[in-house]
C-alpha cells in the first residue's frame, strides 16, 4: 500500500473516513460510517507508541518520522491481531471498510493520503 507525501507542509489535521460496506464494494452497498478528525498534533498522534494504530506504523518503509518527509511509503502484507481490532468498537465481521487515511494542510488540502480496503477475519486457534 504505497502513499506519497506531497511537500513537507504545515500537517496540521488528521483524517481517517471509515466507509462501510455489506459483503462487497459498490455504490448501492456502502456508506459513509465515520469521519474521525484530529487536529492537534497528527504527526505525533500517528506515532504515539500507545496508540491501537502503533504497530501498523511500524510496517512502514521507511518508517515515517516528524513531520512527515516527502517520498514514497509502502507496506505490504499487513495483519493486524484481535487486540488491535478490538479496541476500535466498530462491527468489523460481515462487512468490507474502505478506510481512507489522510494528513491535510488546509481544511481541504491533502498532504499525503493512502486508500485501504479492509476485511476482517476472525481465526480460531
Amino acid at each position: 500500500m504505497p502513499f506519497r507525501g506531497l511537500k513537507n507542509a504545515g500537517q496540521r489535521k488528521l483524517l481517517i473516513r471509515l466507509t462501510k460496506c455489506r459483503e462487497m464494494v459498490s455504490s448501492n452497498t456502502c456508506e459513509l460510517f465515520q469521519n474521525w478528525r484530529f487536529d492537534q498534533k497528527p504527526c505525533e498522534g500517528m506515532t504515539n507508541p500507545a496508540a491501537p494504530w502503533h504497530s501498523t506504523w511500524l510496517n512502514f518503509d521507511p518508517r515515517p518520522t516528524c513531520p512527515f518527509k516527502p517520498g514514497t511509503y509502502h507496506m505490504r502484507n499487513l495483519t493486524l491481531g484481535a487486540s488491535v481490532v478490538d479496541k476500535l468498537p466498530l462491527p468489523w465481521e460481515g462487512n468490507v471498510w474502505l478506510i481512507r487515511f489522510g494528513v491535510l494542510d488546509t481544511k481541504t488540502r491533502f498532504h499525503l493520503c493512502t486508500d485501504t480496503e479492509f476485511r476482517a477475519h476472525r481465526v480460531r486457534d
